[in-house]
């Protein structure tokens, strides 16, 4: 017998079962409160829509996953270097105090771990297929959107080079975000969400550092919450596309029944 949840039509905007003259949102299980009566007079080709979904696309089946690993290679690597980073701390304070005394001979700074070595090309090779694919897809995204007349603050270009601006990079990607769908829409609640715990979890890895001088076990745990903050980026990802992807189909004049299939 089939579960009757194998029937239910995936998230997105549809016209309110209520009757009243807007789109609700269906969560994927349940009618929400959330409503939107937003109508697009714009006409967005069927073509663009389709190479949106499939950038979307890549970014959730492959993305995501090289995403994780390289999550994972970061727990390990940053444990790894525990120790090494305590070493180059106490290597180059006891350098910097002998420094001008007769006879001062420096001494070999320690080396890596070999395993911390052996992680950095894949860990490289992997961020940037993962940002390529993901500066791709909002890019494509905030195309469709901007087609389609939502208000954004930034343009498709800028919504991308502001993942490479020092320090305005830890708000402008967020905003790009939001401008994919309009004011008031769920998604956003989610997409503030996910960047919380992205931060957070760059937070954690960058904490790793400091607290190489104070023990590996501390190390240890702030790179699991940081794996943890990495896994919820992850875990959230694929239904905020799925959103988006629904909500441009939907208001481009799609049902949204068939807009997420590939996701």
């Amino acid at each position: 017998m089939t579960d009757d949840t194998d029937r239910l039509p995936p998230r997105g905007w549809y016209p309110d079962p209520a009757g009243s003259p807007a789109w609700r949102w269906w969560d994927g299980a349940r009618w929400t409160a959330d409503t939107h009566a937003y109508v697009s007079t714009a006409v967005v080709p069927s073509d663009q829509l389709a190479a949106e979904e499939a950038a979307a696309g890549r970014l959730g089946r492959i993305g995501v996953p090289i995403f994780v690993v390289i999550a994972f290679l970061d727990l390990i690597g940053r444990v790894a270097d525990a120790q090494y980073m305590a070493a180059t701390v106490r290597w180059f304070r006891s350098s910097m105090a002998q420094i001008g005394t007769p006879g001062f001979v420096a001494l070999q700074p320690p080396r890596q771990p070999l395993l911390s070595s052996l992680l950095f090309l894949p860990e490289l090779v992997g961020s940037i297929v993962v940002l390529v694919l993901l500066c791709t897809a909002q890019h494509k995204m905030a195309t469709v959107a901007r087609d389609l007349k939502i208000r954004s603050r930034l343009s498709p270009n800028w919504g991308v080079v502001g993942w490479f601006i020092p320090l305005a990079d830890f708000v402008l990607p967020l905003l790009a975000w939001h401008d994919l769908v309009p004011d008031g829409h769920p998604l956003r609640r989610q997409m503030s969400g996910l960047w919380a715990a992205y931060l957070a979890s760059a937070a954690f890895g960058i904490g790793c550092f400091a607290a190489s001088l104070v023990s590996t076990v501390l190390v240890a745990v702030l790179a699991v919450l940081a794996l943890a903050g990495q896994l919820i980026v992850a875990r959230m990802l694929p239904g905020i596309l799925a959103g988006v992807i629904a909500h441009h189909a939907s208001a481009a004049g799609d049902s949204g029944h068939g807009a997420i299939g590939t996701l």
